[in-house]
C-alpha cells in the first residue's frame, strides 16, 4: 500500500513539475502532464476503491 502512495504522489509531481517548469515545450509538455495525471488517478481510484472495500466488509452483518 505504500508504494501505491509513492506512485500516486510521483504521478502528481511528474504532472506538477512540467506543468510549472516549461522543460519541454509544446505537445511533449501537455503529454507528460497528462502521462502524470493518468498514473495519479489510477492509483488513487485503486486506494479509494481498496478502502471502501475494507468499510464495506466492516458494516457487513450477518
Amino acid at each position: 500500500m505504500i508504494l501505491r502512495y509513492l506512485a500516486m504522489l510521483s504521478g502528481l509531481g511528474i504532472a506538477l513539475l512540467n506543468f510549472f517548469d516549461p522543460l519541454h515545450q509544446g505537445i511533449t509538455r501537455w503529454l507528460m502532464v497528462i502521462c502524470g495525471l493518468l498514473i495519479f488517478i489510477s492509483h488513487l481510484k485503486f486506494i479509494v476503491d481498496k478502502k471502501s472495500k475494507r468499510i464495506d466488509n466492516q458494516n457487513k452483518t450477518y
